[in-house]
């Protein structure tokens, strides 16, 4: 793997780790969701596929199919219980953005005046 390439994936997932560490204070110390409660959750636990799941929620391109495939690869890798705790406060995020986009759609084709 070219170097440069590893490194900046590192960076990435350095910010990626960081922004979530983030939230999960946030939202505990504003008791706003038991998202990040008990087990210990170690931001640093989080890997590449994480981050890009992450990305995919946040820019609004998470597609049922993508969802599906996080899903499936989960279940097949040991987790530890930061990233199954990660993994459930994504697919709250992703079912959000994915339910919107699908009501958007169904109005646009339900849309008489089209």
């Amino acid at each position: 793997m070219n170097p440069e390439f590893r490194d900046k994936n590192q960076i990435d997932l350095e910010a990626f780790r960081q922004e979530i560490e983030s939230i999960q204070k946030e939202e505990s110390e504003r008791g706003k969701t038991g998202h990040f409660e008990g087990a210990g959750f170690k931001a640093e636990d989080l890997t590449l596929e994480d981050m890009d799941f992450w990305h995919k929620i946040k820019n609004g391109t998470v597609a049922r199919d993508a969802f599906d495939y996080y899903r499936h690869r989960l279940k097949e890798t040991e987790l530890t219980p930061s990233r199954k705790i990660f993994a459930a406060f994504a697919a709250n995020k992703a079912n959000v953005v994915i339910g919107r986009r699908e009501l958007e759609e169904r109005e646009i084709r339900n849309d008489p005046r089209r």
